[in-house]
Formats: C-alpha cells, sequence, structure tokens
C-alpha cells in the first residue's frame, strides 16, 4: 500500500518490521517452547535468553526470520559450535 506521495505504508499484513510478523504463540510453536517461556523470555532478567522481539505499546511482535537466527544460534550453541 502506498500513500498519497507513493511512499510504502505498511498494513497488517506488511508489517514495518520487515519480515513476516509472528506472535508468542507462533514463536513458541517454531521454538518447541511453551508461550509462558517465551514470554518469560522476555522479561527483564531473561532478555538475553529469547528470541529478539519489538514492542508496539502493549503489543509484542517477533520477526520470523528474527526468531529463526536465534533457533540456529541456540541450535549450534548446543552442538558445540558456538562459545
Amino acid at each position: 500500500m502506498t500513500d498519497p506521495q507513493g511512499k510504502q505504508v505498511p498494513t497488517k499484513s506488511e508489517p514495518a518490521l520487515g519480515g513476516e510478523v509472528l506472535t508468542t504463540a507462533d514463536v513458541a510453536a517454531l521454538s518447541g517452547h511453551t508461550p509462558e517461556t517465551i514470554r518469560e523470555y522476555r522479561s527483564q532478567r531473561n532478555r538475553h535468553r529469547g528470541p529478539p522481539f519489538h514492542r508496539n505499546g502493549k503489543t509484542v511482535h517477533y520477526v520470523r526470520s528474527e526468531v529463526l537466527q536465534w533457533i540456529e544460534t541456540k541450535l549450534a550453541s548446543r552442538r558445540g559450535l558456538l562459545k
């Protein structure tokens, strides 16, 4: 969608985050964690453990490519490929 000046404007299906947007439940399903664990990862004390997220007011979104990268990094560290 474009504005009157021809500039690209994000819609709900085309988010400003630059990729497919996922919910907490989506991230939980992809990662094999429960939604509660993903929410705990977002908490202040565990922020470094979970996937990157974006907040718009009270709404939390995840970008699919960032979540997949986080999953790959976690898998690699478990395999001993990263330290």
